[in-house]
């Protein structure tokens, strides 16, 4: 299967993961002070009839990895980062 979507890199100084505890959702600010910017690759395109009016929509996906020990606690996945240099 031959995929029609193109690559390309987000520059990111760092994500949002979210934790819930009952019924509240708290933002945690990840990121990996002091380096500069990184990327995050990712592939976009677009998916022909997907909007309500039969047009197309464009789409964009960040590649994720299994999250480290630490992380897994917020999520069990997380962005790929390529860092820069």
């Amino acid at each position: 299967m031959r995929s029609s979507g193109r690559r390309c890199l987000i520059p990111a100084d760092g994500y949002y993961e979210w934790h819930v505890a009952g019924n509240r959702k708290r933002p945690y600010f990840i990121y990996h002070p002091p380096e500069p910017p990184a990327v995050r690759p990712c592939r976009f395109g677009g998916k022909p009839g997907s909007a309500r009016n039969g047009e197309e929509v464009d789409t964009v996906a960040i590649v994720t990895a299994p999250a480290s020990p630490d992380l897994a606690v917020l999520h069990p996945r997380v962005p790929v980062t390529i860092a820069a240099g």
